[in-house]
């Protein structure tokens, strides 16, 4: 695959639904293929479709029908496809602040070095049956302006996440998202509980999109 081609499921601008930008007017990139299998994926069907091949010029062209400067460069896995770094290089030189959600199992450092470029990165959990697949020394490279996030869905997710960032530390914004949108009360209490999460500004946050316009694609 060429370095200025990315195989793309759909773009489209909608507001951001998760992380510190939640509710933003952002651009969406999705990308396909995904190197993981995550048991609650929402997103399946960007591993599974093979996408269409996109010029990074073809791209900017849409990016361009609005005012909007945030872009979301998210999947499937951005970061399997060498297309994402021309992009975001393309991106940053015409100004755009663009955010690559990826979900914690590749290097991130390609990203790190290109300007207005952030990360916001999941560490899985035990219900994602992906847990043990994290590249977690991408943790502390992490900076002030990413996210890392962590996708709740019972006790034992919690005390995964609890765990992990005992371990590892890193200056981004740590993020704590209910999976499905389910018992959010009880992740607040949790965090509410927990001195470690306190003293890293934990942020619990829904997913803003599903509670708009539930599982439609494509918003």
């Amino acid at each position: 695959m060429g370095d200025d081609l990315l195989y793309v499921v759909e773009i489209f601008h909608s507001l951001q639904g998760e992380g510190r930008l939640i509710g933003t007017p952002s651009w969406f990139v999705r990308v396909a293929g995904c190197n993981l299998d995550c048991a609650w994926c929402d997103t399946k069907y960007s591993r599974d479709e093979k996408g269409d091949p996109m010029t990074t010029s073809e791209i900017v062209d849409w990016l361009a029908a609005t005012p909007a400067r945030d872009v979301c460069l998210t999947g499937g896995e951005p970061l399997l496809q060498n297309g994402t770094f021309h992009l975001l290089e393309v991106l940053s030189d015409k100004g755009y602040r663009t955010t690559v959600e990826t979900n914690g199992s590749l290097p991130i450092d390609p990203v790190l070095k290109i300007e207005y470029a952030r990360v916001s990165m999941d560490i899985k959990c035990p219900s994602s049956l992906m847990q043990d697949r994290m590249l977690l020394e991408n943790i502390p490279k992490l900076r002030d302006e990413d996210d890392i996030k962590f996708v709740i869905s019972d006790r034992f997710d919690m005390d995964h996440a609890i765990t992990t960032l005992k371990e590892y530390q890193c200056a981004a914004q740590v993020v704590f998202q209910p999976c499905g949108m389910k018992k959010m009360e009880r992740l607040a209490q949790w965090v509410l509980r927990e001195k470690v999460l306190l003293e890293r500004e934990v942020r619990v946050l829904p997913q803003l999109h599903k509670m708009i316009w539930g599982d439609k694609r494509g918003v």
